[in-house]
């Protein structure tokens, strides 16, 4: 495991955004996992849970069972001010 902070916050902001927009709704991780053509809702769960660091492919499989851009799934990620 990591112990890069920036990191770390990059994977929970993902993960946070991947549970609101299923939060929107209303989808259970099940369902999710269903919509995005995962074999198994432990991978959402996995991802949300900040345990699994989701490839490009399934981070694409997520924003297109979501019906949102990709770029959602990214929103708060901007490069913080140096």
């Amino acid at each position: 495991m990591s112990t890069d902070p920036t990191e770390a916050r990059l994977k929970r902001r993902l993960a946070a955004n991947i549970r609101a927009e299923r939060a929107r709704r209303d989808w259970s991780q099940d369902q999710l996992a269903e919509h995005a053509g995962f074999g198994s809702p432990k991978a959402v769960s996995r991802i949300e849970t900040c345990e699994s660091e989701p490839g490009f492919t399934k981070v694409v499989k997520l924003a297109w069972a979501l019906g949102v851009p990709v770029e959602t799934l990214f929103a708060g990620m901007e490069q913080p001010e140096r």
